[in-house]
Order: C-alpha cells, then structure tokens, then sequence
C-alpha cells in the first residue's frame, strides 16, 4: 500500500474544541464525561435503574458538547431558514472540515474543481426524528437537512469539490471505514485530495433510551476498559476530520505532515452469537491483514488504541484478538489503552477520536495515561500477555525502528476496520532557491557584486550586510474575515498564538496555522506569514501588519483588537475589499538610478523568487555592461 499522509487535523470533542485542548485532556487525565445537559431533555423524567422500565434509560451521563445550536450560517452561504432545517452535525462538520483544512494549510478555496474526496462517517437520526415529529414544521430544506449523504455533499457543494463525496454509515466503525475508503480512493487517483471525518450528537432522549435497552450501558457512567469494575460504557458526542494526501505527492509539494497512514483494512463478523456479538476469530483476521497490507511486522507495532468500551466480555475478546495478533516473540511489550474513559464513545466517530489521538500522540512523542483503569478484568491476563496498559503519561519508547501503532474500531452489527500509522518522516525540505543555485552564485552575482563601488557613497554604511544574500527583514501577516468583529477575533487568537509559541512551547492548532512544534522567532515569524497569506481563504475583511520581530507583530495584533488602530504605525493596513476580481499586481523600475539600483540589490539579496527569477535572466542575457544587467531590474 502505497503510504498516505495526515496533513491537517479538526476535531470538537468534549471539553476539548481544538486538537490541542484534546490533547491536554488526555495528557493530564482528565475526564470530560457530565449530566446531560438540561437544554437536551430533563434526564429525571427518563431516568430509571431498571432499564427494563418503558421508556427509561438507567444513564444520565454522557460526553457532551456545548452550544450546537450555534452556527454562522452566513459565513458558509446559509439562509437563516435552511440553517433550522439542517442537521447540526451537518452544520458541525463543515465548520470542523473548514478547520481542518486550515491546520493543513491549504486554504479552501483553492480546492475549487480539484479532485478532493470527502468522507464522512455518520449513523445517529436524532434530528430527523425530532424534526419529522410535526408534519408541520416539514419544509423545502427538510429534507437535505437530515439526509445523512448531505453531510458529506454539502461540503462538496460548498467548496465545489469534483471527488467522491459520501456518507458511511457502518455504527461505531463508520470514521474508520470512511478513512479505509479515502486512502483507497488515494491510491487508485480517483482522489488527489481527501477530507475524512466522523460526527456523532445525541439530540435526543429516544435514542439514549434504545441504547440503554441493550443493557450496554455503565451504570457508573465511566467506561473502564480493561478493568475489573467496567459495567458498561458512556456515549460521547463530537466531530473529527482528517485531511489526506499521498506521502509522494507531499513530498513533491513540501506539505506539512503529521503522521502516515502505512495501511488498512475491514471486515465482516459474519455468523457469530448475535447480530450484534463479536467475533474475536474475525477481529484477529482482520489486524493480520491490515499489517501484511502495511508490510508491517507484529513487532513493528509499539502502541494499540483498542475498541475497548468497557463491556467485560467484549473488552475479554478483543483482548484475546490482540493477544493472538501481536503476541509473537515481541522484543518489548506492547502499549494498549482507549479515549474512551476521556470523552466517552462517540459512536459513529469514535473511530476518529481515536485516530488523532494516534496522530497527536505520534508528533508529541509521548504516550497519554489510561484512566480509569485500576485492577484487570479477571478475563484478561495482562501478566501473560504482550501488553501494558500506560498508567502515567510517558515518553513513546525509544528504539531505532520509526514510532508505530495501530487502532481497532468495531460496528455492533459486525463491520471491523484496522488502522496502521506510524510517525511522519523526517525529512528537511532543501530551500529551492537557495540550493539550486549553489554552485553558480559567484558567477552569477559578480555584476551585482561589482557595482558596490558605485552605490556605496549614497547610502547608510550599515543599511546592506557585507554578505551576498540574508534573511528578509520583514514579514507580512495578512488576516482576513467576512465580518470586522471576526476580524478582531482572528487576530485575538493571532496574538494569543505568538505569545504561547516559543523555542521551548507547543505551537496551537487551534490558530488555524501549521507552523510546527518549538521554532525559534526567527523560524516561526515567517511560516505563520506564509500560511496565513497562502493556507486561508480571503474575505473582504482585511487588516495587514508588517514587522521585523515575533514581539512586534504581538504588540500590534493587540492594539488591532483591543481597538488601538490610532496607535499603530504606518505599517498597518485596514479595511475592506471593494472588488471582488482579484487585481493585477506589476513591479516596475521607471528608471535607473541610484534609488532603484539600490532597492534592487536588496531584493536580490532577500527575496529569493526575485534572486531565482533575475539569475535565470542573466543567464539567458547576452553579455552587457553591468549598468545594463542592472537595468533589468
């Protein structure tokens, strides 16, 4: 299988908005399960212990998200009207799919035409159920708004999007089979581009009490994989998205990379004890081939997220699976655990939280704790086996082979997919411009070089460097929004970004940037720059800063949304985009001067588009003086 590359993360998990904030919850152990909230149904009036009760559920505890109801329907072309009759987990996964792009650093509309398949995985109707309850209220829009295959069109609509475009719906395996799917439209080039991601809400009491009629549910409500005192597991809402690309079409491009997807595969339970029971011979079968498929060794393997909900028996058979599949003659244990004591399980999008749980713990090089596990189930022999559970956050064990795991996700009517991923390589993209020309740089800048003489009385002895090429002095942070009050909220997050990125932080996924972990001010102005201006989609809201520092750019983001524009220097720009036709843009030297001749050796020596094109000119210029090479500029 060829490789597939993850270049941008979304997600909204509970207590968590932001691949970041995900992130903190699981390193620090926290535990994002709640009542449910009261503006979804009073839970007194359904709850009951005894599940057997007519229309009773025995939990009142989930993994919840805030404010559904919110939605800039505008923002995504949306009349009020059809915005009521649309889904929210439609609305939330277009706001988490744009999101996600962002954090690839591939601005949406850019993909305008293209090739770029969307998946979604998706199996909960509490809207549809709850919105079809008053004919009445039926309307043009209802039906769109609660079709499952919309989700993933409307995306495609929106962005105008020529790929596959679908819905999966395979229960609790439905992300994990939209992800199997996506790479396979990948390899076979049916897609040069695909955004994957799962969505699950509970909307609705009807749904929660159907759940607590299989008896699966935690009385507790915890999950607590693995362990002795499991009963059961919680439901969890949320949305993730995963934007895909070939490992060799990222190399070719110089995208960012934040893991690789080596392989995968899914199955089917078949005949088993019940429609809904599991099959461990199936789900050994299964990891067996998505690592023949990966042309990854059992041992390869140094981490497993597993289904693992907190049902005893079905937690004992995965385990077994597990242990058939990895045992082998391992030269180190085996690391298992699952999110789900974090966030509850999201259903549908389980297998997406569990994903970027690999993806973020891959590029952190650490392993987040298992909570909610105190003493094994007594159907599991962690003694015996190959696995250990992480019970503190730690450092992803250190060998010379590349960081590996897996993740295992199951569909209660039988559909299983396996998932292999491994660390992104590490690689050092050379810079073109600089590098291509190595060798011909002192050829090449003799003529340049050679009219210091004649320029050097006109201007401040410090004004150039001695050197022939250095870095820009300044850079360009162009933000942009559709109204002035996101403009200010932009640039809020912006600033906030800046102030908590440093040599020795995190940088934040939730800055809409793709910058990377522990640069330097010197690295990180200009890749924030850079991805602001080419990975954002540009609205009519505009404000521009211009500095020579990390520092600078803060003080001047805070003025901006503090409402400070009168403080600012003249190297700030605001306001709104008039036309709608993007402008020509020319460079032109009227005539050769001291001035120009000046302003273009700086150029050469700091704009390395400008140095590549120039060079190229010379070199196709038949021999002149160097005044006339100069003229060129």
């Amino acid at each position: 299988m060829q490789p597939i590359a993850v270049v941008g993360i979304g997600c909204r998990f509970p207590q968590a908005n932001s691949p970041e904030a995900y992130w903190r919850l699981m390193r620090e152990g926290q535990q994002a399960i709640t009542d449910v909230p009261r503006d979804r149904w009073l839970a007194e009036q359904f709850y009951d212990p005894d599940y057997s009760q007519r229309g009773k559920m025995n939990s009142c505890k989930g993994g919840f998200l805030s404010d559904i109801d919110q939605f800039d329907a505008a923002f995504f072309g949306i009349s009020e009207e059809e915005a009521c009759h649309i889904d929210p987990q439609q609305r939330l996964f277009l706001e988490v799919a744009w999101e996600a792009l962002e954090q690839a650093g591939i601005s949406p509309d850019s993909l305008g035409g293209s090739s770029t398949g969307v998946f979604a995985g998706q199996c909960a109707i509490d809207y549809h159920r709850l919105l079809y309850r008053d004919f009445d209220y039926i309307g043009p829009h209802s039906g769109t708004g609660t079709t499952m295959s919309i989700t993933a069109n409307r995306l495609s609509y929106l962005l105008n999007l020529r790929g596959p475009s679908m819905a999966v719906d395979a229960a609790c395996s439905s992300a994990a089979i939209a992800v199997h799917l996506a790479c396979q439209s990948l390899r076979t080039k049916e897609s040069n581009l695909c955004i994957v991601g799962g969505v699950n809400l509970i909307l609705s009491p009807d749904s929660m009490i159907s759940s607590a009629k299989t008896g699966l549910l935690s009385m507790q409500g915890a999950c607590r994989p693995f362990d002795m005192a499991a009963d059961g597991y919680v439901r969890g809402e949320g949305c993730g998205v995963v934007v895909l690309k070939r490992l060799s079409d990222v190399i070719a491009d110089k995208d960012n990379v934040l893991a690789v997807i080596r392989g995968s595969a899914t199955n089917q339970d078949g005949l088993s004890n019940s429609l809904s029971a599991p099959n461990g011979r199936a789900q050994q079968a299964l990891i067996e081939r998505a690592l023949a498929l990966s042309g990854v060794s059992a041992n390869d393997i140094d981490y497993v997220e597993a289904h693992a909900v907190g049902t005893p028996l079905g937690d004992a058979i995965e385990f077994k699976s597990l242990e058939k599949a990895f045992a082998g003659e391992r030269e180190r244990p085996c690391y298992l655990g699952s999110v789900k004591p974090n966030i509850g399980h999201l259903e549908a999008a389980s297998g997406m939280a569990a994903l970027i749980k690999l993806v973020l713990s891959l590029q952190k090089g650490e392993l987040p704790p298992q909570i909610n596990f105190e003493r094994a189930n007594t159907l599991i022999d962690f003694e015996r086996s190959a696995f250990d559970v992480v019970l503190s956050a730690e450092p992803w064990p250190s060998t010379q082979k590349k960081r590996r795991a897996s993740m295992s996700t199951f569909g209660f009517g039988g559909t299983n997919a396996h998932i292999i991923l491994e660390e992104a390589p590490s690689f050092e993209f050379e810079d073109e411009f600089e590098d291509e020309f190595r060798d011909e740089r002192e050829n090449v800048l003799a003529p340049v070089l050679d009219l210091n003489s004649k320029i050097t009385s006109t201007r401040p002895a410090d004004s150039l460097q001695s050197s022939a090429f250095r870095e820009r002095s300044h850079h360009i942070l162009v933000l942009t929004a559709k109204t002035q009050s996101a403009l200010r909220d932009l640039a809020s997050r912006y600033h906030d970004f800046l102030t908590k990125t440093t040599a020795t932080e995190e940088s934040d996924f939730s800055s809409g940037t793709s910058v990377g972990y522990n640069q330097s001010d010197k690295e990180l102005l200009p890749n924030v720059c850079f991805t602001a201006s080419t990975g954002r989609s540009h609205f009519t809201h505009r404000l521009c800063l211009v500095s020579d520092d990390v520092d600078n750019m803060r003080r001047q983001l805070a003025q901006f949304f503090e409402g400070e524009e009168t403080l600012l220097s003249n190297q700030f720009i605001a306001g709104q985009a008039k036309r709608r036709k993007r402008p020509n843009v020319v460079f032109n030297f009227p005539e050769i001067t001291v001035g120009t001749l000046q302003v273009g050796k700086v150029l050469h020596q700091t704009q390395p588009f400008f140095r590549k094109t120039f060079d190229d000119c010379i070199q196709h210029s038949p021999q002149k003086t160097n005044e006339d090479l100069l003229s060129v500029l």
